[in-house]
């Protein structure tokens, strides 16, 4: 089959300019923006999910099993990663086989989200305040609709990683891809704090504050998933990136002044899903990738509570009719340390490595750690300088290692999708065990507790991830990489 095309693409070679040797693709600025945006509106209501949703059904909804809620979303995320992972590789329709599953989930998400965060159910009818209502109809209800948006939200997370592989064989091109993923990513978290920010500011109503922050999320997602869906054409586009990258072995093999091209880019799509299991790196990047969604989630999840239990913004009975204005402010400092860091990340990479940019989001997570342990009430500037560093560490670890599983995918976009779905599984799975046993605890409501959660978590998970990157052997940028 290799040397099929490479005798069809023979007689394309006299007429390829030297400029377009380099292109291992067809992506135009357009659509490169365009694949960029195409995650925003799953990371909008993701911002929601971990830094709102467990705080809004305790504290505003007060239902007494939330966490049940909580874990029942993420059971069903895991379980819809799975399938995604799995049938998307064998999917195979006029629209690609990654695009078709993230459509289903964005009509997934568009149909379920707004229910998680609204009081009103019907014609006006305050479902909740009715006292015909009891605790196990919420709890179902909550159930229900958090299911619902979890499975269309892996949908989508899934189906749109595993399409970077088909669409460019270049490995700076698909670092810049999933920087500019995260880095939007970022900007989304940025886009809901600070509008959390100004309705927590001036109105007092906190059922309202979130119903009115769901529009503005449903606003942005819906505009920038059609942009995606309109602009990224997966079969020609994979197509292309299929016969740029052939140009380029039979330029390299005719001219053999390429030593980084050769026909191990076309046969790596011929890896099957159960390879991948024969794989000592596969599991390796899967505790890293893990450990740092853990610590990434539970630090957006946990923030809200430390700083009502440790810092002592608000009581209890407070943030039920005014959301404290801190609850957006310093998640908000937050993201704008991530979306600077991670700005900068490509340049990072180039100058001191992936291994040892990782390295460096370690130190930062561990001073932010650090700090969370001893800070007091009296203490609150401290606060934002813990949030600088926290979106710093979060920006380093979280970034590098996506990168680090593009680098163990290559090119083998015809099963990438498993590993994308195995990995998001474990993430899925370790999140909603590790924040439900956390708030089911009998000393949740503990101001020690709450203190050393939120500092052990990032210790255990995010440590243990730098220190096993420290040990293997990472891919990083070369002048000859392309």
């Amino acid at each position: 089959m290799i040397s099929k095309v490479i005798l069809d693409q023979s007689l394309l070679i006299q007429s390829i300019n030297q400029q377009q040797i380099k292109k291992y693709d067809i992506l135009t600025k357009k659509q490169k923006y365009a694949y960029s945006l195409g995650h925003f509106f799953n990371d909008l209501c993701a911002s929601c999910w971990f830094n709102y949703f467990l705080y809004w059904i305790k504290y505003i909804i007060k239902l007494n099993k939330a966490s049940y809620a909580l874990l029942s979303g993420q059971i069903f995320a895991a379980i819809s990663t799975a399938i995604v992972g799995y049938f998307s590789d064998k999917t195979h329709t006029q629209l690609g086989s990654r695009m078709p599953w993230y459509i289903v989930g964005f009509v997934l998400v568009l149909v379920s989200f707004i229910p998680i965060f609204h009081r009103f159910v019907g014609e006006n009818k305050e479902l909740f305040e009715n006292e015909n209502i009891n605790q196990t109809e919420k709890e179902i209800y909550y159930i229900i609709f958090a299911s619902i948006f979890n499975i269309g939200r892996s949908f989508m997370q899934v189906s749109h990683m595993a399409l970077i592989p088909s669409l460019t064989s270049s490995m700076k091109k698909r670092d810049w891809l999933n920087n500019m993923r995260n880095t939007f990513g970022y900007i989304a978290n940025l886009l809901v704090l600070s509008c959390a920010l100004i309705l927590f500011q001036f109105i007092q109503d906190s059922k309202l504050d979130f119903e009115i922050l769901v529009y503005i999320i449903y606003f942005f997602g819906i505009f920038t998933s059609f942009f995606f869906i309109i602009n990224i054409n997966e079969v020609n586009l994979q197509k292309g990136c299929y016969e740029k990258t052939a140009e380029n072995i039979i330029i390299s093999l005719q001219n053999q002044t390429d030593s980084t091209i050769n026909l191990n880019i076309l046969q790596g799509h011929e890896c099957r899903w159960q390879d991948w299991l024969k794989k000592k790196k596969f599991y390796v990047f899967a505790f890293v990738f893990v450990g740092c969604r853990v610590y990434f989630n539970s630090i957006s999840t946990m923030m809200s509570f430390y700083l009502v239990y440790v810092m002592k913004v608000a009581s209890k009975d407070e943030v039920v009719n005014k959301t404290p204005i801190e609850i957006a402010l310093v998640p908000l400092v937050l993201y704008t340390s991530c979306v600077i860091t991670s700005s900068l990340l490509n340049e990072i990479f180039k100058i001191i490595g992936k291994k040892s940019a990782f390295a460096l989001g370690g130190f930062f997570m561990l001073s932010a750690s650090i700090m969370l342990g001893f800070a007091q009430q009296n203490m609150y500037f401290l606060m934002y300088i813990i949030s600088i560093f926290t979106g710093c560490a979060q920006s380093l670890t979280m970034n590098t290692a996506i990168t680090f599983i593009s680098d163990v995918v290559g090119n083998k976009d015809k099963s990438c999708s498993f590993v994308f779905g195995f990995y998001t599984f474990f993430d899925k799975i370790f999140t909603g065990f590790v924040l439900f046993f956390i708030s089911e605890s009998q000393y949740f409501n503990s101001e020690e507790f709450i203190r050393w959660v939120t500092v052990s978590l990032p210790c255990v998970f995010c440590g243990s991830a730098c220190i096993l990157v420290y040990f293997i052997n990472v891919q990083d940028y070369k002048k000859n990489n392309k």
